[in-house]
């Protein structure tokens, strides 16, 4: 299924604040500021890269925000999270990917950036006739690398996933 047109530009605008970050500091540590969009943008892909359909499909998406060693790896992880089990295979489908915080650890040139970031995901499991929201906190390490021209994900040290409560809206 494809995207929304909403949610293409929001990708898209993101890819382009990345890539400018990248082609002005591709060697130099990225501030706080900097680091924010880049890891939005690419926790973006990844998680948006399951609203599509078939395997191939989900891969050539998430190859465009993950390196190569690192795509069999998420792609499994994601699709294990997203996926869950004792609730008759429901599956999630995220509505939205928040950074916290994207804070850059010091890297000598010419070696992948590590983030430190914290981010939400929110998102609506459908099993048996109803919805709920589920929202989940994770820090993690993302280590970045520009690659062609865009940065991408090289490597992800998750140090811890929260299940937070989700507030009931009132109809």
């Amino acid at each position: 299924r494809p995207l929304p047109r909403a949610g293409l530009l929001a990708s898209f605008l993101l890819l382009a604040v990345s890539i400018g970050a990248l082609s002005k500091s591709e060697s130099a540590a990225l501030s706080s500021s900097q680091a924010a969009p880049i890891a939005q943008a690419l926790l973006y892909n990844v998680y948006r890269a399951f609203d599509h359909h078939g395997e191939e499909t989900v891969y050539d998406a998430l190859d465009r925000s993950v390196a190569r060693d690192l795509l069999r790896k998420i792609y499994l992880d994601t699709r294990r999270s997203l996926e869950i089990e004792n609730l008759g295979g429901a599956r999630t489908r995220v509505r939205e990917v928040n950074v916290e915080s994207a804070q850059p650890a010091s890297a000598a040139p010419g070696s992948p950036l590590t983030l430190h970031c914290v981010w939400t995901v929110t998102g609506s499991v459908g099993h048996w006739g109803h919805t709920h929201i589920r929202r989940n906190r994770y820090d993690a390490d993302l280590e970045i690398t520009p690659i062609g021209g865009a940065w991408k994900l090289t490597g992800l040290n998750l140090r811890d996933e929260q299940r937070l409560p989700v507030p009931v809206t009132q109809p």
